[in-house]
């Protein structure tokens, strides 16, 4: 399967790029000893510079999460919308039969949550509902530079019926068995050293408990250690019952698994790796500037009770 997917270019704002399965042969690796030759994927592009309602002054955001993917309800249609990724706006363009992407008539533009600091957006149906909520995982401290010296964080999620931001991240109490005492964050890291490849905050979706809600993998710095240590977390999709807040989903994410050792932990995710349905996390750890290992862990297994009659 090839993706097709947008990028900004020196000549145009909303590039696309479309997959194709030429490829071109370049150069050979070694002419005299081998017949193997590099490969580049041959491409279509297209410039559309009517994407969005004011093409000149769009920008992506760096980095940006913008995606090809379904944003009406699963009973209305089930074409491919598009999100772009704005720099000060998030665009929803919705592929409307005869229209297509035409801004002029399926636009709707968003005001992203009121926090300077955020992650990347993520797309998951929060409450079973059929329709895909636009989720973004924010620092909610005012003092914080950065995702690694926050003290309060948060996910927003965008309310489409009133377009407004709630959090549905709940507290994360440094009392809680699962926390341990730490001033948790959401880890924003470099790697390789010299390289300094940052990876941007991003949730990983999974339904990891099997209860039909899709729950969240992510990685989490302690604040208040001198090592930075850093930790793969399970945040479980549960129900909102607490009515001094609002809450529109009536859902919440709540800290669920920490990982306990190692404490480098560079990414984690959520995988189906024996292909039999059943997720696992995956969890990267940084044993050096330089070598890295992958460790998989079975929520389901560990939590699993069995009995005998």
């Amino acid at each position: 399967m090839i993706s097709d997917f947008i990028v900004s270019t020196n000549d145009c704002s909303t590039n696309l790029w479309i997959g194709g399965t030429n490829y071109i042969p370049i150069i050979p690796i070694d002419e005299k000893n081998s017949n193997e030759s590099q490969y580049i994927l041959n491409q279509m592009s297209y410039c559309l510079t009517n994407l969005t309602s004011n093409p000149e002054n769009f920008q992506f955001s760096s980095p940006h999460s913008s995606a090809f993917l379904n944003l009406n309800p699963f009973n209305e249609d089930i074409t491919s919308d598009l999100y772009l990724n704005g720099n000060e706006k998030g665009h929803y363009i919705f592929n409307k039969p005869g229209k297509g992407f035409d801004p002029t008539y399926n636009e709707v533009i968003i005001t992203y949550p009121e926090q300077t600091i955020q992650g990347q957006s993520i797309f998951l149906d929060v409450n079973y509902d059929g329709t895909l909520d636009h989720l973004i995982p924010v620092c909610m401290d005012k003092k914080a530079t950065s995702f690694n010296d926050c003290r309060q964080i948060g996910i927003m999620a965008l309310d489409r019926t009133t377009k407004s931001w709630f959090n549905v991240l709940d507290e994360i109490r440094d009392d809680d068995i699962v926390n341990s005492k730490r001033t948790l964050s959401f880890s924003n890291q470099s790697f390789f050293g010299d390289l300094e490849i940052w990876a941007p905050v991003t949730l990983r979706v999974g339904d990891l408990n099997y209860d039909t809600y899709p729950d969240l993998v992510t990685v989490f710095v302690d604040c208040d250690s001198s090592r930075s240590r850093t930790f793969a977390v399970i945040l479980f999709n549960v129900a909102h019952n607490d009515s001094g807040t609002v809450n529109p989903f009536g859902r919440k994410f709540k800290l669920g698994w920490m990982s306990d050792t190692p404490e480098n932990v560079a990414l984690a995710t959520v995988f189906d790796l024996y292909n039999n349905g059943r997720l696992v996390v995956l969890f990267t750890i940084e044993t050096n500037a330089t070598t890295y290992q992958t460790i998989y862990y079975d929520y389901f297994i560990e939590k699993a009770v069995y009995y005998s009659f």
